[in-house]
């Protein structure tokens, strides 16, 4: 199942760039090709004066052999990030 962002626009998976995905939860999302998972509530943007921020209730998990790119920067102002198994964050 396709799935669009607030803008109207497909969501993409940030792995292996596929347009189909399955429903796990309220907020997440997952690629029927690479199984990298997606949560609809952070706004994914190539605006790179913008930072993604993390807030308090968050719990971001970056699993498996995940690659994730955030243009601009990452702020914590609470909730967690985890990274593990393989993953990778990149900021910039």
């Amino acid at each position: 199942m396709e799935y669009l962002n607030i803008d109207k626009q497909k969501i993409t998976c940030p792995q292996c760039g596929s347009n189909h995905f399955i429903s796990i939860d309220e907020t997440h999302i997952e690629c029927t090709h690479c199984g990298t998972q997606v949560d609809t509530t952070i706004v994914l943007t190539d605006n790179t004066n913008q930072h993604m921020v993390i807030k308090d209730g968050a719990d971001v998990q970056i699993t498996d052999n995940a690659n994730v790119k955030i243009k601009g920067g990452l702020e914590i102002k609470g909730g967690t990030l985890i990274i593990k198994d393989g993953g990778s964050l990149e900021i910039g």
